[in-house]
């Protein structure tokens, strides 16, 4: 059980401290924001593809394969549907203001990284749950150093849509605690969150990938700045993949 708690104190121990690092950059600009955001959906789209869904279809044939595909659908049908909890959000992180097309988007983009969060931890979790601690370590090790950079990367788009930059920190530290929460969920219940987790990968891969499609890559300015920050984003996480 210590190593649980170790396990869940790193992965979402290093999104915090994204967060924080997150929380002392401060952006004056309206195009640098937009390039913030643009690098931040490199970064979240590289680890949608090569963290989440092609991970959960290796191996996959036939009905497991099909099951997979149709969850990464599934993923952007339940973004759609959490856009329906965005004006209840607004009312409330921007006391009673409105933040508009640029607010719903930071916010989905935010929701997406908080469900991404959700089965890293799990995966740490389950790996722990096995037995195996030597497979747990390299799997957290690898996760927390992703997590830096993607808990950094949840407070420029709120602060930029509006949002208070505390409440922009508490944002991103309930990304770290979800994570927590997915530990102990995968540590507790290793056989179910092993036999789910491709079908959770791929529903978050979708929800993801969906987000980043319809609100990180649709806006017109900027666009060559916005481009070479994307692909950016999308290299640095390729980079961290491939080292750890």
């Amino acid at each position: 059980m210590r190593y649980a708690v170790w396990i869940a104190l790193a992965v979402g121990g290093t999104t915090m401290l994204g967060g924080a690092i997150g929380f002392l950059i401060r952006v004056r600009s309206e195009k640098t924001e937009g390039r913030i955001f643009a690098f931040a959906g490199g970064v979240m789209l590289a680890a949608s593809v090569a963290d989440l869904i092609l991970p959960a279809l290796e191996g996959k044939s036939g009905a497991s394969l099909a099951v997979c595909l149709v969850s990464v659908l599934l993923g952007g049908a339940l973004i759609t549907l959490m856009s329906g909890v965005v004006p209840f959000l607004e009312r409330r992180l921007l006391d009673g203001r409105t933040g508009g097309k640029r607010f719903r988007a930071a916010l989905l983009f935010v929701l997406a990284i908080a469900m991404h969060n959700l089965p890293e931890g799990l995966a740490c979790g389950a790996a722990l749950g096995t037995g195996d601690l030597a497979v747990a370590a390299s799997l957290t090790l690898g996760i927390a150093v992703q997590n830096v950079p993607e808990g950094m990367i949840v407070i420029p788009p709120l602060t930029a849509a509006g949002v208070r930059r505390t409440r922009a920190l508490l944002a991103s530290v309930l990304t770290g605690v979800i994570e927590i929460v997915g530990v102990f969920l995968g540590y507790f219940t290793s056989r179910l969150a092993l036999t789910l987790m491709p079908y959770i990968l791929c529903l978050t891969g979708g929800a993801m990938s969906y987000i980043i499609c319809t609100d990180v890559l649709s806006t017109p300015r900027d666009p060559v700045g916005r481009g070479y920050a994307f692909l950016l984003g999308m290299c640095l996480l390729f980079l961290l993949l491939c080292v750890f």
